[in-house]
This record gives structure tokens, C-alpha cells and sequence, in this order.
């Protein structure tokens, strides 16, 4: 019985090494002391002791063994463009911009930017390097504010008014910048916007009440899914985002944010589920207030959104009276504010000091470096 009391000591020790190293000293004295012809009441004395010992030992380990884990800071800076306005080229430094709303990266990294003031789509490559656009066959008659990138490298992109009987411009390395005309008598465009695809190449748009569907083939569903209120912030830039599995991530219209949630996904399967956060502030003290899992976290107005590959949604939000957060959702349903403060205004830095001015565009690149456009600046977010 013993000997069989030890053996289940020793497995127990070799599987914690570092209770092992402690009491090597008390094992000695219990290996030696338990092969003795000891009556049976010391004998059971000493069991006695022996658990207490490895109960001690083992809460001790554990204590010792959890390591804090470290809240992940991050820091904000302006990656390009400057107070001023202007439509500027060249490098990160020197480039200028008017008032910038969505963005999107395509598979290399290239940082496409609907420069809305300018009537223009921009481009800042992986080297930094900053390029315009250009197109005299399909010139923007009407401003972009909205950009979608396919999983093709396709960029889809939205303006705020479209017309000529284009429904969207498109641009690839291949094809260029294109206008991407609708039959007049199916759709009238002047009722669409935000046109973005899923991965098996459909066009999906809003159209009245509607999200439309249109296919690779440019056969048209006006209603694949009826009753779809789209946000009131439609005018700005990132209100849609499709993850990996074609489901939309998608700001909710007025009284979806008030009744249902702030955010609505949309699976392929048409079914909708809501991420809901409490709408309501009181005072709030410290830049990071409501941050926490839902539906207790505190979401207030989401302005723009973007889902990374691993499915984490980022988002713009505010509250009036207050200054503009960047916050992220994890697949648990955290809530975590990442940069941002009480009031609006411009600071880089850490971000529990940094300020944003009028973001309104934001996207994240496959380092997971977020970039927020606010005001004429592009702003970068990344890990301290």
C-alpha cells in the first residue's frame, strides 16, 4: 500500500516539475519514513501530513504559475496628409487630401482611399507612396465615398450620386478605372448606393428598402431581401464589410440602432442577428468607459465599420457631446476601446490620449495596423 502511495506521489510530481524542485528535500524524508515499520497510527500520520504538503505545494504552484495578462496598448499617428487641403501626390509627407471617407486594402496591401473632395480615388502602396487614379474614359462626375475591395483585387466603388446609367465605378490592375453600367430600364441608379460583392463575385447593393442582388453574369434580383433600412450615415465611408464567409457586417439603420442593435450581420442565408450594446452614458470619466462584453458594453452611434480575417470587428463610434472612439468587438463579444477620447480634436500618441477630429472611413491591413481616415489626414492605429 505504500509503496503504491509513493508511486502515485512521484507521477503526481513528475507532471509539476516545479513542486518537485521544492520539496525534494520533504520526498527524501517521506520516501525514507514511509519504508519503515512504523505502527499504523504514525504510518497514518504521516499520509496525513503528506496530502497537506502536496495540497500547500500545489496552491502555492498554481499562484505562482498564473502570469497577468497584459492589456495590449496601442499607439496612434498620422500616417499621411495634413490640415490643409489640397490633392497632392508623392510621398506619406508631402501628400494631401480632401476630406477622405472609405477605405479598403486588397490583397497586397495597397490602401485604396475615396478622396471625396477631389472627386478621385487614391492610393497609398506598401512602400508608402502615394498615386491618384486617373481615368479620361471614366472621369468621377460624382464624388466616391465608398470603397469595397473583392477578394479578386476588384475595387468596387460607390459614389454618392451615381448617374449616366453607372451603378458603381470599378478598378483593377488588369482593367483599370470603369464605369460599371446597369441596364436603365431595370435599375435606376439614382436610388442605389453602397455597392460591394461577396467572394463568389455578386454585386450586392442597397436599392429603396431592398438589398439587391446582381450577378457575375448581370442577372438582377431586385428584392433577394426586402424590408433592409440602411443607415442613416450612408453618405460616409465604411458602412458595410463582408468577412471571409460572405456574411455583410452592416451599421444599423436609425431605428434598428434604437431597438435591435448598433450593428447587423446578414448571413447568406438571409437570417439577421444584431450586436446590441447599452446606448446609454452618464458622465463618463475615462476614455475607455463602457468597455466590457455585450449587450452590457456601452455602444453609442457607429459611424463606419471593418471586419478583419479572423472576423474582429472594428468600428467608429460616438456619443454626442463627446469626442470619437476606435473600439473593436472580439468573437467573444468584448468590447474594447482602442484609441479615442471624451472630446474631439486632433492628438497623436498613446491611445487613451489620442484624438480624432471627423473620422469616418476605417480598414485594416493583413498586419493588423488599423487606418482611420479623419478629416484630410489618413490616421494609423498599431500595437505599442
Amino acid at each position: 500500500m505504500w509503496d503504491k502511495t509513493l508511486d502515485h506521489f512521484n507521477e503526481y510530481l513528475e507532471r509539476n516539475r516545479k513542486i518537485k524542485k521544492r520539496i525534494d528535500c520533504i520526498i527524501a524524508f517521506f520516501d525514507f519514513s514511509l519504508k519503515q515499520k512504523l505502527n499504523k497510527m504514525t504510518k497514518q500520520l504521516y499520509i496525513i501530513l503528506l496530502s497537506v504538503v502536496l495540497l500547500s505545494c500545489s496552491k502555492q504552484s498554481t499562484e505562482e504559475d498564473v502570469t497577468p495578462v497584459k492589456e495590449t496598448t496601442y499607439v496612434v499617428s498620422t500616417y499621411a496628409g495634413k490640415e490643409q487641403t489640397g490633392k497632392t501626390d508623392g510621398k506619406l509627407t508631402e501628400a494631401l487630401f480632401d476630406n477622405p471617407a472609405g477605405l479598403a486594402f486588397d490583397s497586397k496591401d495597397n490602401l485604396y482611399i475615396a478622396d471625396v473632395s477631389n472627386y478621385a480615388v487614391r492610393v497609398i502602396s506598401p512602400s508608402g507612396v502615394v498615386s491618384t487614379i486617373n481615368s479620361k474614359a471614366s472621369p468621377f462626375d460624382s464624388a466616391p465615398n465608398q470603397i469595397h475591395v473583392g477578394v479578386d483585387d476588384e475595387v468596387v466603388i460607390s459614389t454618392i450620386y451615381p448617374r449616366n446609367g453607372w451603378l458603381c465605378k470599378t478598378y483593377s490592375e488588369k482593367n483599370g478605372l470603369k464605369d460599371f453600367v446597369v441596364d436603365a430600364k431595370a435599375i435606376d441608379v439614382m436610388s442605389t448606393n453602397t455597392v460591394f460583392k461577396n467572394s463568389k463575385g455578386d454585386y450586392f447593393f442597397f436599392y429603396g428598402s431592398s438589398l439587391s442582388k446582381l450577378s457575375p453574369s448581370l442577372v438582377l434580383d431586385k428584392d433577394w431581401m426586402e424590408d433592409v433600412e440602411a443607415s442613416a450615415t450612408q453618405l460616409d465611408g465604411n458602412i458595410v464589410s463582408v468577412d471571409k464567409n460572405d456574411n455583410f457586417y452592416m451599421l444599423s439603420g436609425f431605428f434598428e440602432s434604437a431597438f435591435d442593435g448598433q450593428i447587423k450581420i446578414i448571413s447568406p442565408d438571409k437570417s439577421i442577428k444584431f450586436l446590441k450594446g447599452d446606448s446609454f452614458v452618464n458622465n463618463p470619466k475615462v476614455y475607455n468607459h463602457g468597455d466590457g462584453s455585450l449587450p452590457k458594453a456601452h455602444i453609442g452611434i457607429v459611424s463606419g465599420l471593418c471586419v478583419d480575417k479572423a472576423g474582429i470587428i472594428y468600428f467608429i463610434e460616438h456619443d454626442l457631446g463627446l469626442g470619437y472612439r476606435i473600439r473593436k468587438i472580439d468573437l467573444d463579444k468584448k468590447v474594447t476601446t482602442i484609441a479615442g477620447g471624451l472630446t474631439e480634436g486632433y492628438k497623436d500618441g498613446d491611445g487613451k490620449d489620442a484624438l480624432f477630429t471627423y473620422p469616418s472611413g476605417i480598414a485594416v491591413d493583413s498586419k493588423g495596423n488599423i487606418y482611420v481616415s479623419d478629416y484630410n489626414r489618413i490616421r494609423k492605429i498599431s500595437v505599442k
